[in-house]
């Protein structure tokens, strides 16, 4: 019923506009009148935005009459936030211009009461319609308790908005920052001057401010938003037209999964330049094919796989970067002194007496038990046990006897570390180092953003310095 009203509603006006002249683009929308555009739904406006009636009985509810709705163009509908649904008549919407059936006396409804508008001169200075004015049944009327009437001398005055700084339309953070100011009109000093801005899709009513900026902390997710803003003089003339501003919010599905938790941008050297990433989830995350950036230079460095078991000859074999939860990746801008990107493991400790690691890798390999060392002779035992976490043994002691060296030579090395202690659940560590290969820095000495994106080139975290 309500779209059959609608289409018969459609062809009338468009028969009117047919005859009058084309509609203009875009134009000023009053409050309190009833608009549509091309579809279907109508709208109520109300304090400069629009809101959808969602159903005809809503609209009888109210004693509406379909005689009223203005057809307008798309473009000047959309220059108005949208504001909540009304889903059921049980309050009129502010600024309803209603008068009883037969009646004469016209009430605007302010604050959920109806005052009287005293006399022309009072509605005309109000800029208020009278193609808006709402004949209503009686008992509508008596619901609505009585306000004060308004009398209105002087004509209001608008002023007109100017958005001085806003995003970009694609932006790939969750900060965004608008200023904005305003002419007043002659004779009008600034300080009578307020604003309201609305961000639609966050926002769900004006949010007032004496200030001339607004900067807004946006959900974590990727959506289409726009942003209104409107001044508005402190006894009640809003400029009639807002201005706008569309953009998109684009951001990974990891967005601040995955987080920049420091960086080293002014290391002396590639290699000791370096940025920590940590999984800040509880499920593993997998960074292989995502790329670190840096916003000044927009330099992009791929994160490659990996060798979960470094410099092994049974293990020679890449694999993705896995973070586990509350996992770490230290990624180097310079070359690996290995030759690999790697996961950290118990036995690694024993490549920093073949390579120089900055900082050194931790030395945490398993010692021998004095069970393992108990048929070896006293001094052998000694030597061992005086031998650092991770420390090759010099078997060229001639006080070593062949069984002590070979000890030695088949369990205190890395291959056989790992041969060894491969297969306990701590073996692995929930940290890599991930090495980008370059000669140079990467990094701006001064200030940069470091922004590190997923495989599908979408922000996960930035960094700034």
């Amino acid at each position: 019923m309500y779209a059959r009203k609608i289409a018969f509603l459609t062809l009338v006006f468009a028969g009117i506009f047919a005859f009058s002249g084309h509609v203009s683009a875009q134009e000023a929308l009053k409050d309190g009148s009833l608009v549509k555009g091309v579809g279907e739904k109508v709208y109520f406006m109300e304090n400069g935005m629009k809101r959808w009636i969602t159903n005809p009985d809503v609209f009888s509810g109210f004693g509406f009459n379909w005689d009223k709705i203005k057809i307008v163009s798309d473009e000047s509908i959309s220059a108005y936030p949208l504001g909540v649904n009304l889903e059921n008549a049980s309050r009129y919407p502010e600024g309803a211009l209603i008068r009883q059936e037969n009646g004469t006396k016209v009430y605007l409804v302010k604050n959920g009461a109806k005052s009287w508008v005293k006399d022309e001169a009072s509605f005309s200075n109000l800029g208020l319609s009278w193609d808006s004015i709402m004949d209503i049944p009686e008992q509508n009327i008596k619901k609505i308790y009585e306000g004060v009437a308004i009398s209105q001398s002087v004509v209001a005055s608008h002023p007109f908005t100017i958005l001085k700084k806003k995003p970009g339309d694609v932006i790939e953070d969750i900060s965004v920052d608008f200023e904005f100011t305003a002419i007043a009109g002659k004779n009008i000093p600034q300080s009578d001057l307020l604003f309201e801005t609305f961000l639609e899709g966050f926002d769900r009513n004006w949010v007032a401010t004496s200030a001339q900026s607004r900067i807004i902390t946006l959900p974590q997710e990727s959506k289409y938003y726009t942003f209104f803003i409107r001044a508005k003089f402190k006894d009640g003339g809003a400029d009639l037209i807002p201005e706008k501003h569309a953009f998109l919010v684009k951001l990974s599905p990891f967005f601040r999964d995955i987080r920049i938790s420091s960086a080293s941008p002014r290391a002396s050297t590639s290699s000791d330049e370096s940025v920590l990433l940590a999984n800040a989830t509880k499920i593993p995350m997998k960074i292989t094919g995502w790329a670190l950036e840096s916003d000044a230079t927009k330099s992009k460095y791929d994160i490659l796989d990996a060798y979960e078991t470094p410099n092994h000859s049974s293990f020679e074999y890449k694999s993705d970067v896995i973070l586990n939860p509350n996992g770490r990746a230290y990624i180097y801008s310079g070359r690996s002194p290995s030759g690999y990107s790697f996961r950290m493991n118990k036995c690694v400790g024993y490549l920093n007496s073949t390579y120089k690691f900055s900082p050194p890798l931790q030395s945490q390999c398993p010692r021998p038990s004095s069970k393992d060392i108990e048929n070896l002779t006293s001094y052998c035992q000694k030597k061992i046990s005086q031998l650092s976490a991770c420390q090759n043994p010099d078997t060229n002691d001639f006080l070593l006897d062949n069984d002590c060296r070979a000890y030695m030579m088949n369990h205190l090395n890395y291959t056989a570390c790992v041969n060894e202690n491969r297969n306990f659940y701590d073996f692995f560590q929930d940290e890599w180092r991930v090495f980008l290969g370059t000669q140079s820095n990467i990094w701006k000495d001064e200030h940069d953003t470091i922004i590190l994106r997923d495989k599908n080139g979408l922000v996960v975290d930035r960094y700034k310095y």
